[in-house]
């Protein structure tokens, strides 16, 4: 994968996130999000008009945001290894980015981080994923 120069949240994040298919996007490829469609998706990519985020939506990310920049230490005290937030194209596929919460410099290590929902933890320990979390 080829690390981009980007900061997640910034206007040229939004921007390069808007030409490509990203892995939060995965579940909607699928068919399988909860939030968006397939066909909105793809609408979504071929017109490059991009959903209005609601202040409520905005307060969700950066309650997320917050409790992962919190929870990124607790994970590199565990690993014994430095964590960067990162996002990456696809070697292969040029068209695909990923933004991480966390991966190590030798990229071996990836921290995925949610804030905490019983039942997803539920899910998590009987390893019941929905496809939307896949």
């Amino acid at each position: 994968m080829k690390i981009i120069n980007v900061t997640q949240g910034t206007q040229q994040w939004h921007a390069l996130r808007a030409t490509k298919f990203t892995a939060s996007e995965s579940s909607a490829m699928m068919g399988a999000s909860k939030y968006q469609s397939r066909d909105a998706l793809l609408k979504q990519k071929a017109t490059g008009e991009q959903p209005e985020v609601n202040s409520f939506q905005e307060k969700i990310f950066a309650r997320g945001h917050a409790a992962e920049d919190s929870a990124r230490p607790l994970v590199e005290n565990i690993i014994d290894e430095e964590l960067f937030p990162a996002t990456a194209i696809s070697d292969e596929y040029d068209w695909m980015l990923s933004s991480f919460d966390g991966i190590t410099m030798m990229e071996d290590v990836v921290f995925e981080h949610k804030l905490f929902n019983q039942d997803l933890y539920e899910r998590v320990l009987a390893n019941d994923l929905e496809p939307h979390y896949y």
